[in-house]
């Protein structure tokens, strides 16, 4: 079940003279690689800017000539950005209730920052077992913008930006991403309880995005996944985060969060510095921000590396302090 949530308020066609029909074209081009009927794929399209508007429902139509006709007759609203009452009608009308077998999507196009907060509504229709895909509608984008986006897209890796001048690489991993089967977000069965120092040091160098386009997204995907095996509080696993590029950003400190909540959200709204991969220096900067000083009686000290790189200095003098002050070095 695709269901696309169109901004069709007045900016659309200030960023651009004829922003909405190609809006309408890049839906068209992306349902090409699915087969429509009601046993296969079906489409559903509101259309938002001071109020939502339900163009079509998922059991209206079961043929791609008439969803393609619909769009087609589709016509530009103008008005505000009033995307958080758009959502909340979208979960109220379109996703009412899990459908057993069918994977349920919703890609979310738009140009602006909503006039009210998104992330109440995201976060129910993600809870919902509601795949969400942001597509942002421009050249540039403030750093708000960005973060709404992010507050939108059930994962990093689901964020897009687009100008709409040339879509047809987006097209295309659109309709990949929409394919792909939705992934468990099963638990771990067993919480890991020892007293860990758990050092995060993270490559955000511009190579990264080299190796593939959403790659510092699922790499924040990773961190989460491997934070989520352990049982966070004092007496167990204290967990810290440092980023690094040509420089090293402290994220947070081992003993600045005591919920594994408010750690997912810090890992979560990390900015992607890009620069080159100084790692010698980030191991020495971990080296005193994770383990300066003597080491707690009975708690294990780790460093998780992760780098998709040769570094730009040598790692050797670092990595060696390190093990000498007690801590198991992994790397990635």
């Amino acid at each position: 079940d695709i269901g696309f949530l169109v901004d069709g308020s007045a900016s659309i066609e200030k960023r651009g003279k004829g922003n909405f029909g190609r809006m309408l074209n890049l839906i068209k081009s992306t349902l090409n690689a699915f087969s429509l009927r009601q046993r296969r794929t079906r489409v559903s399209v509101v259309l938002y800017s001071n109020r939502p508007f339900k163009v079509f429902g998922f059991n209206r139509y079961s043929s791609k000539l008439r969803v393609i006709r619909a769009i087609n007759y589709m016509r530009y609203p103008r008005g505000g950005t009033k995307l958080r009452r758009a959502l909340y009608y979208v979960k109220r009308y379109l996703f009412t209730r899990r459908q057993r077998g069918r994977k349920q999507v919703l890609v979310v196009l738009t140009d602006g920052i909503s006039r009210r907060g998104v992330k109440a509504p995201a976060i129910s229709l993600h809870r919902a077992g509601v795949e969400v895909h942001s597509i942002g509608i421009g050249r540039t984008f403030r750093r708000r913008q960005s973060q709404q986006l992010r507050q939108l897209a059930s994962s990093a890796s689901l964020v897009y930006k687009t100008s709409l001048k040339s879509v047809r690489s987006l097209v295309k991993r659109l309709q990949r991403s929409i394919c792909l089967p939705t992934r468990p977000t099963k638990k771990p069965t067993r919480l890991c309880n020892r007293p860990i120092d758990l050092g995060l040091l993270v490559d955000g160098s511009g190579s990264i995005v080299l190796h593939g386009k959403d790659n510092f997204g699922r790499l924040i995907e990773f961190v989460q996944s491997l934070v989520s095996f352990f049982r966070i509080s004092r007496r167990h696993t204290r967990v810290g985060m440092i980023l690094y590029s040509t420089r090293s950003y402290p994220i947070f400190r081992l003993n600045q969060y005591t919920s594994k909540r408010a750690i997912m959200g810090k890992i979560r709204n990390v900015r992607y510095p890009a620069g080159g991969t100084r790692t010698g220096q980030a191991l020495r900067y971990a080296r005193r921000y994770f383990f300066s000083g003597r080491k707690p009686k009975g708690r294990k000290r780790v460093l998780i590396l992760l780098t998709d790189g040769i570094s730009q200095d040598s790692v050797k003098g670092p990595a060696l302090q390190l093990r000498n002050a007690g801590a198991e070095v992994f790397t990635i």
